[in-house]
């Protein structure tokens, strides 16, 4: 609530970065609303957009002591995407689990803007804790993959109760295999 959705943010050549997502390929001076870039980095983990978000809630000084007064002690934001010279960014499976925990109790940023998140949520690109959850469970995930990781958290509504999980890789011997492997691993958990 602290900032308006609605708030329009430049991109320059400086903000673009490869990797996931889609407007590091847009020309240099394109706008945004701060909405858009969540919903960027929400469903195609659009890493220039992630850094604009970081630039625009006061970097790593802002939102690591946010994080840790969160109770998620072992994460970091202290540097951005393809530019950490000037620190680096990190979280574990149990700190995500826990944060998506969290906003399914609307205990991160409160109502409206934690349904709203969730919603967004809905839309991730790869589903691969949820791709073989049965129907009668709702879920919503975010993912991220790399040149050696395949990474996803998510959040479960059955009929019994909720609960999160976090799966994370790291140079997997078959990368190809791995987000099947999720999904089987998230089924037997569900069931």
């Amino acid at each position: 609530g602290e900032l308006d959705p609605d708030q329009y943010i430049e991109m320059t050549w400086e903000d673009q970065v490869p990797g996931a997502g889609i407007i590091q390929a847009y020309p240099s001076g394109s706008i945004f609303t701060l909405d858009e870039l969540v919903d960027l980095v929400a469903i195609y983990s659009d890493n220039t957009a992630a850094n604009l978000l970081i630039d625009a809630v006061g970097g790593g000084e802002v939102i690591t002591p946010h994080m840790h007064q969160l109770g998620f002690y072992d994460t970091y934001v202290d540097g951005k995407y393809y530019n950490t010279r000037d620190g680096y960014f990190y979280t574990t499976p149990a700190d995500a689990a826990r944060l998506f925990a969290l906003l399914y109790n609307d205990r991160i940023n409160g109502e409206p803007w934690d349904e709203m998140y969730i919603e967004k949520l809905f839309q991730n690109s790869h589903n691969f804790l949820r791709q073989f959850i049965p129907y009668t469970t709702t879920g919503w995930n975010k993912s991220g993959l790399g040149a050696t990781e395949q990474n996803d958290v998510a959040t479960f509504v059955t009929p019994y109760g909720s609960y999160s999980l976090a799966v994370y890789t790291d140079d997997p011997w078959n990368y190809s295999a791995v987000g099947t492997q999720m999904g089987n691993l998230s089924l037997r958990i569900h069931e």
